[in-house]
């Protein structure tokens, strides 16, 4: 096994210059001959930070990983839940379990790829978590089949299958266009979340597509939380602006802004109309019940861990496993939206 030592006193540096390297966020202190030594010494003799990292593409556990966000109610959350029971779907007429992984927000998925292999896990499937720079490299690096069921950043080399999220955003513009609406606000997720940037990006291109202006400051930050875009809501309703209509890029944060334009007296939708995002089952529930782009995360699921197994069960090499696929997205019509015309 290569260590981090051999390493270094190959490259004729410290350590730390090491660790530097392999951290994305570090790598612009280390000068560019370094960078490419360095390299060039990880890759000719495979050097990874974990041993059973390394050494997990020669044995089979028949288990697949799902990496899930540490979030409070995430086993009670409807989202997460059409995810674990597509995955677990999806094994039922195979030989594979599967295992849930809980990550905490700012844990490099290098360290879950240590985790993982100690504890015997031969894919992972991805759910909607921030990566940062250097998980970039890990999971471009580390010879292990993962997939994400959500948009991967920029930049990265990944396989995933996600909802069509850039067409969600747009049907939604193009829904409320059609009712009448032009002087609407959006409450994204957090800055990280490509499937927020995406539907963002949608709704966008279609309000540019139709003459229709976004007013500066109508696209507030949330957090996909409720407390959050209830707030930014009602900061954004102190300036009077003249809107019509909310898109959430969620629904819990719809059920958020719901209940507060409710103890401001505001009257959904005979004054403000409210859309959201996802169909879970809750907006169905909501005062009004909720208008919102409906998901397929059980199918996009089951689908995901499905081709994992499959090229697990070709023995299939890593770096021949690079597919991309979008499934299409729906209006789910409820009351929520009002017909201005």
């Amino acid at each position: 096994m290569t260590t981090i030592y051999q390493i270094a006193k190959k490259a004729g540096v410290s350590i730390a210059t090491i660790s530097r390297v392999i951290n994305l966020e570090m790598r612009h202190k280390v000068s560019e001959d370094t960078l490419k030594k360095v390299d060039r010494l990880i890759q000719k003799h495979g050097y990874a930070p974990n041993l059973a990292a390394k050494n997990l593409s020669k044995k089979t556990f028949k288990t697949i990983g799902v990496l899930l966000p540490h979030l409070p109610g995430i086993f009670f959350s409807d989202y997460y839940s059409k995810i674990l029971s597509g995955a677990s779907d999806a094994l039922m007429d195979t030989h594979y379990a599967f295992k849930m992984i809980l990550s905490k927000a700012g844990m490099p998925v290098w360290d879950h790829y240590n985790f993982k292999a100690s504890e015997g896990i031969d894919g992972l499937l991805v759910t909607q978590w921030p990566l940062y720079f250097s998980d970039k490299w890990a999971l471009e690096h580390v010879q292990v089949p993962s997939t994400f069921i959500t948009d991967p950043p920029n930049q990265i080399k990944a396989n995933f299958i996600s909802a069509d999220n850039e067409m969600g955003g747009e049907m939604a513009a193009r829904y409320l266009h059609s009712k009448g609406h032009r002087k609407m606000a959006v409450v994204t997720g957090p800055k990280w979340s490509s499937d927020s940037n995406l539907r963002l990006r949608g709704f966008k291109r279609y309000c540019e597509k139709v003459g229709v202006r976004l007013e500066p400051g109508s696209v507030l930050c949330g957090d996909y939380k409720k407390d959050t875009a209830a707030a930014v809501v009602e900061n954004y309703l102190k300036k009077k602006p003249r809107i019509t209509a909310i898109f959430c890029l969620n629904d819990f944060m719809a059920a958020g802004v719901l209940e507060k334009l409710k103890s401001l007296g505001v009257a959904c939708p005979g004054e403000i109309s409210v859309m959201g995002y996802d169909d879970e089952r809750g907006s169905r529930y909501t005062d009004p019940p909720l208008t919102t782009i409906s998901v397929p995360l059980y199918e996009i699921a089951r689908e995901g861990v499905a081709r994992l197994v499959s090229h697990l069960e070709k023995k299939l090499p890593t770096e021949v496993f690079l597919w991309q696929t979008l499934k299409p997205v729906s209006l789910a019509e409820r009351k929520s939206v009002k017909a201005l015309t």
